[in-house]
């Protein structure tokens, strides 16, 4: 017997708020820790349910007290471990890794509700924010690498005019919004209820802008010109100092280029944290 795949992004029984508001509610948020590492936990209700769900701020690798700091952000599903594994771009560096997707039961708690998506970007951009002031404020420079949600992350990090961190790379970071609601992830559906409301309220998502100004001088960009899974690249990324093209499928493509790409990376960052 076919088990009948339950849809993406369940919309909950009662009206969203708009995105801006849950990141307020977010920004409030104390930062707490533990001994896997600084995280921030937001507690919400779904559909009866109270949820938690925590964003970590991990160190990857302690690097040296003197040397730049690199943020990694995975993709939907993914840990930072892993992506720091594919693109690990300098020795020595500090590398710290933000993560959401830290346990399968996040994971599930994100991909079930389009409430559980909200608070999961909420948190990764309020987390991003802590990170990039904390470097500075021990007066070091600080670099970002985002692979598709990660990226998206990054996106929308950028458009709230939020402190920016010295190096941004986006690999494959496109439209939220144009994502949802012209594309499946990974061959499920998204819930048809929740595609309506966005269509009517797109302010339930993240607000993403093209890059400009200073923020398109401090970045550069993987981007996929013919993905089917995460659209809008090259309309976010468009003016990125340093661009990269590739083409293929969204997941296998980054993997079977790593070496060019992680070449790519390493070129920006140490330009923009080593060379000034």
């Amino acid at each position: 017997m076919i088990r009948k795949k339950q849809p993406l992004f369940v919309h909950p029984n009662r009206p969203l708020a708009q995105f801006t508001d849950v990141l307020h509610e977010v920004w409030q948020l104390p930062v707490l820790e533990d001994k896997r590492g600084q995280h921030i936990e937001a507690h919400y209700e779904f559909n009866g349910q109270i949820c938690t769900l925590r964003c970590y701020s991990r160190v990857i690798r302690a690097g040296v007290d003197s040397g730049p700091v690199m943020l990694y952000f995975p993709w939907y599903g993914g840990k930072s471990t892993q992506l720091y594994k594919l693109f690990n771009v300098a020795k020595g560096w500090r590398c710290v890794g933000i993560d959401v997707f830290s346990t399968r039961e996040d994971f599930r708690a994100i991909l079930s509700s389009a409430l559980g998506s909200q608070y999961a970007y909420a948190l990764a951009m309020r987390m991003t924010a802590e990170q990039i002031h904390a470097v500075h404020n021990a007066h070091k420079r600080v670099g970002a690498i985002g692979f598709s949600f990660g990226a998206n992350v990054l996106s929308a990090y950028v458009s709230q005019g939020l402190e920016l961190p010295d190096a941004v790379v986006s690999i494959e970071g496109g439209d939220i919004l144009e994502t949802a609601l012209q594309t499946k992830y990974r061959k499920h559906d998204v819930d048809p209820q929740t595609l309506a409301v966005l269509n009517r309220e797109p302010g339930i998502l993240p607000i993403q802008k093209p890059i400009t100004g200073k923020a398109a001088s401090l970045s550069a960009a993987v981007i996929n010109d013919t993905d089917t899974i995460v659209l809008g690249q090259s309309a976010l990324w468009g003016n990125a100092a340093h661009k990269m093209h590739i083409s293929g499928r969204h997941f296998r493509t980054p993997f079977l280029k790593q070496a060019k790409i992680r070449l790519f990376i390493r070129n920006h960052c140490e330009e923009l944290l080593v060379g000034y």
